[in-house]
């Protein structure tokens, strides 16, 4: 019973870190979305501001009226992006509400998650998913079980010992008549020490053990794949990682360069110095570096909410240096900021 009552609590604070994970990624779908939207909202702000300029270039003869159609359709197809993003911060917003247990229309707002990282090595992180992920002390705490009910079985070979005892007494009124005052009192006691053995049943206790020891096996078996499993999902997890950390670096770059390469472009456009065609590859280079740029940014956090996940890491708690030798994982408290 008492390891029945384990396995309930390990299994329980699994499903918590799983819905802590599941919590932040949803946090981080609504973040990505909106930051999705103000991207739209501004590449629609530069494609009627590059409108303008094609039909006063138009209007002064400077440029023909293809210019202006791609102008035009460049606006039109921005519009359409807008509106897709906007349809998306609604649906995470719901998704991240259902999760909270909130109403899918609930107006929940969300704040910007501030950056961390983790410098876990693969083998750290490894040992501390070993320590802590709930599926591995489920593994052991089955092997125990099996175990247990071995001893139990080869209890079947030994003779079982047994005591008894009885104390009886008559005590009849009527006899006093007979006897004298204190009548006639009669006390019995017995006691009975024994032992039994089953030999007609040991075939039986034979077949008990031998599918204990195979049960025992079978758990050391389904043990060894989670530990593989484990192991694979927390090197996934942690490459993740450092994908992402890799990633932000080059796109905060490349955002810079796109935004440089569209200024300068659009000061050649005016003095007819680089086409339409030009312009518009400019500007939609800068849109897509800088949608790439929020979803490396908020795949970042998902990918570190991903580790956490891997590792088992208990909810409230945050990996420090002291924790892990040469370790730092954000706080899961640290994702706030939902408010009505």
């Amino acid at each position: 019973a008492r390891v029945r009552r384990e396995i309930s609590q390990v299994l329980f604070d699994r499903l918590r870190q799983q819905l802590r994970y599941q919590v932040v990624s949803a946090y981080c779908g609504v973040l990505k979305a909106e930051a999705a939207f103000r991207s739209a909202t501004e590449a629609l702000a530069q494609a009627r501001a590059h409108l303008q300029v094609a039909r006063s270039l138009r209007a002064h003869g400077v440029v023909d009226k293809n210019d202006v159609l791609r102008a035009a359709l460049l606006a039109g197809e921005t519009k359409q992006l807008l509106i897709r993003t906007r349809h998306g911060t609604a649906l995470t917003t719901a998704a991240l509400n259902n999760l909270l247990g909130l109403a899918l229309n609930f107006p929940t707002r969300v704040s910007p998650v501030a950056a961390c990282g983790t410098d876990l090595t693969l083998a750290e992180a490894v040992d501390f998913a070993a320590d802590h992920r709930p599926e591995l002390t489920l593994a052991r705490k089955a092997i125990d079980l099996e175990k247990e009910k071995l001893r139990t079985a080869w209890g079947g070979f030994w003779p079982r010992l047994y005591a008894s005892g009885a104390y009886t007494y008559d005590d009849n009124d009527y006899t006093k008549f007979a006897h004298g005052p204190r009548g006639q009192r009669n006390d019995n006691w017995s006691a009975e020490l024994g032992a039994t053995m089953d030999f007609l049943g040991s075939g039986q206790t034979v077949a008990l053990v031998e599918q204990a020891q195979v049960n025992i096996f079978q758990a050391e078996e389904k043990a060894r794949e989670m530990a593989d499993t484990v192991a694979y999902q927390v090197k996934e997890a942690w490459l993740a990682v450092s994908d992402a950390r890799e990633r932000m670096g080059l796109a905060r770059a490349s955002l810079s360069q796109a935004r440089e390469n569209q200024r300068l472009l659009m000061n050649k456009y005016r003095q007819r110095m680089a086409t339409a065609t030009d312009l518009l590859d400019a500007e939609t280079l800068f849109v897509r570096n800088r949608e790439n740029y929020y979803t490396v940014q908020y795949d970042w956090r998902v990918s570190l909410a991903q580790l956490e996940n891997a590792l088992g890491t208990p909810v409230g708690l945050a990996l420090t240096r002291e924790a892990v030798p040469g370790g730092l994982l954000p706080d899961p408290q640290s994702v706030k900021g939902v408010q009505p």
